[in-house]
């Protein structure tokens, strides 16, 4: 082995084991790409977050500053059967460790840079086997906060080193943002995201047995929302562009599977018109159209999954003093396929989402949605539930608590077949400095899925590290 490498190695996993507490207990394995429980249907978010015109139709705020970054992807359950599932994660650290805007560029600019690394050591035990890993995650962004506009790019790479085995780039990803005011009632906002990703060949949602490699990931994405007010009425309107691919999975006998078929470009639109009934609560009606071109004939059913999603809601909603959100909906969607051998499928739509944050100290999030996504493994089209729930509390100064749970189910439309994930995690964070925390984590995650190999999994992990943020 040449001797930077060798040096490299060292240093990762002594670092990371120095937390002694990360090999007494079990963990969950790595994943990297998910989506975010928070954006549950697209665009439209079911609370009041920044770049949102609830936000700017008040005094506008400075956005936050970044997050510490995760040695690995948060905690969040339901994936489209059309992608490769995500494992699931423990809670990640998201308290800043310190405010951007204290350390301009330059003096009297308005740019922030920020910077930092987090080394984290885990150990994971699952389907009877441990692992141990060390998780190198370097990051960095750059925020302009201007006279009604905002922007953000920033990016962050996970390097994971197994005990035993080489080392890998778990995920890497590079974000942008835009929000500029047009006016004082009109707000537009564009965002792009970039992810590489590769799981551990022994992670809960690699199927079948016996891989050596687990596929690569890559996911793109582009989005831009209008929001404007009229007087009590306010108007959202969308356009997004995203694509994904996934590489081969290698076997450890040699075989190679092709997971080509999965790979597709995704066009969306939507529409949402609200209405102020009073100053807390209101009433919406959205409705929303999606194109799906896969690049190939799927092999596992004989033809090609593009098509085209449309979906209809309509809803109540209520913020109180952006201390208590709260929003409901119900609606309907259907889908179509150009192969006219492949049925369309139809089904209803609900969702509620809940938010509560009576201070800076505490934060608690619950949200439910459905919908309708393309299907793998057999499956024509499959009708997702998510379920996810998030909480934050500061104790004081220099601890913060964390815990998340979720689950989503998949069910097969035609045949009633049902995939199943849950997962739970808690964290905390113990504030050592003004550039310094050291963050400790538990995961579980479980998963029955009857198309794979084996059917049921699940797995622990326990993690601890130093994250220094500058």
């Amino acid at each position: 082995m040449p001797f930077a490498k060798r040096t490299l190695r060292t240093l990762l996993l002594a670092g990371a084991f120095c937390a002694a507490s990360a090999t007494l207990v079990h963990g969950q394995g790595d994943g990297s790409f998910t989506n975010n429980p928070d954006l549950l249907r697209g665009s439209f978010s079911p609370f009041c977050e920044p770049a949102m015109l609830c936000h700017y139709s008040k005094d506008t705020p400075s956005p936050p500053a970044p997050p510490v970054p995760p040695p690995s992807a948060p905690l969040v359950l339901a994936a489209p059967l059309s992608q490769t599932p995500p494992s699931v994660q423990p809670a990640v650290s998201t308290v800043p460790l310190h405010d951007p805007g204290q350390y301009p560029v330059r003096p009297s600019t308005v740019w922030r840079a920020t910077y930092g690394v987090a080394l984290r050591g885990s150990f994971v035990h699952s389907g009877g086997t441990n692992r141990y890993e060390a998780h190198l995650v370097p990051n960095a962004g750059l925020v302009y906060r201007g006279q009604g506009t905002n922007a953000a790019v920033s990016g962050t790479a996970t390097i994971v080193q197994p005990l035993d085995g080489q080392a890998r780039v778990g995920a890497a990803s590079l974000d942008a943002n835009l929000d500029h005011a047009l006016g004082p009632s009109t707000r537009l906002s564009l965002n792009g995201a970039i992810e590489v990703s590769q799981d551990d060949p022994g992670g809960i949602d690699v199927t079948p047995s016996g891989v050596m490699t687990a596929p690569l990931q890559f996911r793109a994405s582009a989005d831009a929302a209008l929001s404007r007010q009229f007087g009590h009425f306010d108007l959202t309107g969308s356009l997004g562009v995203a694509r994904s691919q996934t590489g081969e999975t290698v076997l450890a006998g040699g075989g190679v599977i092709d997971n080509s078929g999965s790979d597709h470009t995704r066009f969306s639109g939507g529409m949402r018109l609200g209405y102020a009934l009073t100053p807390i609560f209101g009433v919406f009606v959205s409705g929303d159209v999606a194109r799906e071109e896969f690049d190939r004939v799927s092999a596992d059913i004989g033809a090609s999954r593009s098509g085209w999603d449309y979906a209809t809601r309509a809803g109540v909603t209520a913020n109180w003093h952006d201390m208590t959100s709260f929003e409901a909906s119900v609606g309907y969607g259907w889908r179509t396929f150009d192969a006219a051998v492949l049925p369309g499928t139809e089904a209803l739509l609900y969702g509620v989402a809940l938010g509560f944050s009576p201070d800076p100290t505490l934060r608690l999030r619950l949200a439910f949605d459905t919908a309708i996504e393309p299907g793998r493994n057999g499956v024509v089209a499959s009708l997702d539930h998510t379920l996810a729930f998030e909480a934050a509390y500061k104790v004081n100064q220099w601890l913060s608590l964390r815990g998340s749970a979720s689950g989503s189910w998949a069910e097969a439309q035609g045949t009633g077949t049902l995939v199943r994930r849950y997962g739970a995690g808690v964290g905390a964070d113990v504030i050592l400095g003004p550039h310094s925390v050291f963050a400790l984590d538990y995961g579980y995650g479980w998963r029955s899925d009857p198309g794979a190999t084996p059917q049921d999994a699940s797995e622990h992990r326990m993690s601890a590290g130093v994250t220094l943020q500058y």
